[in-house]
């Protein structure tokens, strides 16, 4: 389900499928366990550290959304951000994930942009505004 941010937004009980549909299609997919993840500065390194960021990249959230548009190398196969485990940092951190959302979100627009069909899928809905 995708909603007005553009991104997709899965049931964890949904995940298995939706990986096998992307093996399937031989999307290049990314993944990123927020496990654990209860606050802004432990989501920078996560995702510094799953997706390789150069020393001092991402460690902010203007420096996250410059170093997400370098993560996928342009092609028109179809490619995949998916975040698994978000429930944790939905409930202690409320607002980091709806920053990251909206960065998700404009990372998505600009690879679209750029003619590249990127999907960004979540296992857990946005907190209500």
């Amino acid at each position: 389900m995708t909603d007005h941010t553009g991104l997709i937004f899965l049931r964890p009980a949904q995940m298995p499928a939706y990986l096998r549909q992307l093996q399937d299609t031989r999307t290049d997919s990314r993944e990123i366990s927020l496990r654990g993840v209860r606050d802004k500065t432990a989501l920078l390194a996560r995702f510094a550290r799953a997706l390789d960021f150069p020393e001092g990249i991402g460690h902010n959230w203007d420096s996250l959304a410059d170093a997400l548009r370098d993560v996928f190398p342009p092609q028109t196969a179809p490619q995949a951000l998916i975040l698994r485990h978000c429930r944790v940092l939905r409930e202690a951190s409320p607002e980091d994930l709806q920053i990251l959302a909206d960065i998700l979100s404009e990372t998505q627009a600009f690879y679209a942009e750029q003619g590249q069909r990127v999907d960004i899928v979540m296992d857990t809905r946005l907190p209500p505004a």
